[in-house]
């Protein structure tokens, strides 16, 4: 068996289709296969021998990365995430990171390898097709999805005072009969439109189902909420 010489397994892992790095026992890097335009690589154009506190143009984003490698060193149990990178065009990098404490042949903790992986068109297309599950396909406001995951997401914090309206479309059964249901649909479509329009930045409408519409007002006050419901 022929075995690579270090130049030589550098220019395998310089090819693989992720980013492999290792790091030492002071978080610091030891050598990254690729390196983005979302570290800094200060005036010799490279990171080793630096921390991702030094690196990472997002400081939050460094000291999690840097306790993280602390917390793996320490345990020896790796970690797997995706990160979000914000960009000026307003659209999110994303990468999913792998990582594993490395263990000398008498079991010590000598290191950390890991991968960075670029995972931006797969979280894409996850939320898009998380967004379209929590649309009413008919009038284009949020659906009883949206609800659920309102409810359920600890992320989105209620702003006080915080309004629940719940309404109806009136003589939606009264058109739908006369004039065919293609004329209900067009009313329930105006409808959406009109509360959309006319609710504060920051709330949401929700179609619960037939004709019936819920209002989440965040920060609207009583006086708000009495006038949106005349």
């Amino acid at each position: 068996m022929e075995f690579l010489d270090s130049e030589m397994m550098k220019r395998f892992m310089r090819s693989a289709p992720v980013n492999i790095f290792f790091k030492d026992t002071e978080c610091r890097y030891c050598f990254a296969s690729e390196i983005c335009n979302l570290v800094s690589v200060g005036e010799n154009g490279s990171i080793v021998g630096k921390t991702d506190l030094e690196i990472q143009k997002f400081p939050e984003m460094g000291k999690m990365y840097y306790e993280d490698d602390k917390k793996i060193l320490a345990t020896g149990k790796g970690s797997q995430y995706i990160s979000e990178f914000p960009m000026e065009n307003g659209e999110s990098l994303y990468f999913e990171i792998k990582k594993s404490a490395v263990r000398d042949e008498n079991g010590n903790i000598i290191g950390i390898v890991g991968i960075v992986d670029n995972v931006s068109e797969r979280v894409r297309l996850e939320k898009k097709v998380e967004e379209l599950s929590m649309i009413d396909g008919l009038t284009g406001v949020y659906n009883r999805n949206y609800l659920k995951y309102r409810v359920e997401e600890k992320k989105k914090k209620l702003i006080f005072p915080f309004t629940v309206i719940i309404s109806d479309c009136n003589y939606l059964k009264k058109v739908n009969d006369q004039y065919g249901h293609e004329y209900g649909d067009i009313l329930l479509k105006i409808v959406a439109g009109t509360l959309k329009e006319e609710i504060p930045e920051g709330s949401s409408v929700i179609r619960m189902g037939g004709d019936e519409f819920m209002i989440l007002g965040n920060g609207i006050p009583e006086e708000k909420a009495s006038e949106l419901m005349t």
